[in-house]
């Protein structure tokens, strides 16, 4: 029986390092000084490149020249960690959140922590540049904070919509319990105040027993 492969829960591992230098021969500097030189960056300078070194190479350099890019761009990519945040990393995203949101050191420093923790659980494990690494954090913990408010103030309004029970809800209670102590379980115009009825349903026992205190 084979068994599950095992959840991996931190990130990926590094692809092996290639053992070719491709990158670094005259032919490649050149189509991409050329591919850069044509306003292209990225993905579309690469491109170029590599159209033009298709006429010069045999198509076992090119690809080895592929697997030399991927793993120059991976490096890129894993330039800054979450997971290990530095100090510095830390005391910037803190700084802005108390000035951008008002809040004291000790929640902006939590909410950093939190908008780390939102990342791994995303698997986003790293960031090219410091900018863009604090600028994930900074986002994340403001977008936490909006929704943390966003639900206080609903369970606030929840609150304000519960009926509260008027002083004669409450004297109107108070007879009916007397009514039904003395064996008589109806009011005078046969039945339940119906006010008192409706307030009573919305109320916890601790705020029936504040009410006829």
């Amino acid at each position: 029986v084979e068994l599950p492969a095992p959840e991996v829960t931190g990130p990926p591992p590094m692809p092996p390092r290639p053992t070719t230098t491709f990158m670094q021969s005259i032919e490649y500097r050149t189509a991409l000084s050329s591919a850069f030189s044509a306003s292209l960056v990225g993905d579309a300078a690469r491109a170029k490149a590599h159209a033009e070194l298709e006429f010069l190479l045999p198509k076992s350099t090119l690809d080895a020249i592929k697997v030399e890019e991927a793993y120059h761009e991976e490096t890129l990519n894993r330039a800054h960690s979450v997971t290990d945040l530095s100090t510095k990393m830390v005391i910037d995203c803190t700084r802005l959140l108390v000035e951008g949101l008002q809040v004291n050191k000790a929640k902006a420093k939590a909410l950093v922590m939190d908008a780390r923790q939102a990342m791994l659980s995303r698997k986003e494990y790293f960031a090219r540049t410091e900018d863009q690494l604090r600028t994930k954090l900074v986002t994340g913990g403001v977008a936490i904070f909006r929704e943390r408010l966003d639900r206080k103030d609903s369970k606030r309004e929840d609150k304000r919509k519960t009926p509260v029970m008027t002083l004669r809800d409450a004297f109107e209670l108070r007879k009916q319990r007397e009514r039904a102590a003395n064996g008589d379980t109806e009011d005078d115009n046969g039945g339940i105040d119906e006010g008192a009825a409706k307030s009573m349903a919305g109320l916890s026992l601790q705020d029936t027993a504040g009410a006829l205190k």
